[in-house]
């Protein structure tokens, strides 16, 4: 394993990131380095620095996460796939991985999403977004998976899976036809809608931009995926 620590330079949205990181993102996009991976850690609140870079597939990464904090990853991964009885030359594809532990504090949490669309620009492009909150979330299994997915040569006859994965920031599960079938059965949450509950003495501030954000929250159409209430005194 490789690790560096240096000066940063300047980022998006104040994210300061270092060189050394910049060049080890760049071995791990060259198929003739040795890097496979590159794993990058907060130095401080503002500066993404180098963690480690690597070989050796999903336990070789997940070995270096730290186990309390953050970690943001990139992979080059590659594959051949069996079409019509052939077979086709290798292909390469990058994932990017984020380690999310759930030990980590609510208020690190807060501190360091603001940059999470600074740290993504850092490291595209990619092929596809992987985020585990348990190592045993990331395995060669699930990259392999994701690979087949992206690449269309994915199975999905015979597959059948009881676990989800996280992806893009959710997590996903395999459905089943009798499952949604009860499911429809029942009121979905979507239709349910924001009230104050009454004798209650809250005041809101702008009750109805909190009803909006919701409803957006609620409808799959729109990529809003959360929002946020706070007491202001």
């Amino acid at each position: 394993r490789e690790r560096a620590r240096g000066r940063a330079g300047g980022g998006a949205m104040g994210l300061q990131v270092t060189e050394e990181l910049r060049a080890a993102i760049a071995r791990v996009r060259d198929d003739s380095a040795p890097e496979e991976f590159v794993l990058a850690a907060y130095e401080d609140d503002a500066t993404l620095g180098l963690a480690c870079t690597g070989s050796g597939g999903a336990e070789a990464i997940k070995a270096e996460f730290r186990d309390n904090d953050i970690n943001y990853g990139l992979m080059r991964v590659k594959f051949n796939f069996e079409k019509a009885g052939t077979v086709s030359a290798d292909t390469t594809k990058f994932i990017f991985v984020t380690w999310r532990p759930e030990s980590i504090p609510l208020k690190r949490k807060m501190k360091i999403g603001q940059y999470d669309g600074a740290v993504k620009k850092t490291f595209q492009s990619y092929h596809t977004v992987l985020e585990v909150n348990t190592k045993d979330e990331l395995t060669d299994q699930v990259l392999a998976d994701l690979i087949a997915e992206i690449t269309m040569t994915k199975d999905n006859r015979t597959e059948k899976r009881t676990s989800g994965v996280y992806r893009g920031g959710m997590r996903l599960s395999w459905r089943r036809a009798k499952d949604d079938a009860e499911r429809a059965k029942l009121k979905p949450d979507s239709r349910a809608e924001f009230k104050a509950i009454k004798g209650a003495n809250v005041n809101f501030e702008d009750q109805g931009a909190i009803e909006e954000a919701i409803r957006d929250v609620r409808n799959d159409a729109t990529s809003t995926r959360w929002c946020l209430v706070a007491y202001i005194n």
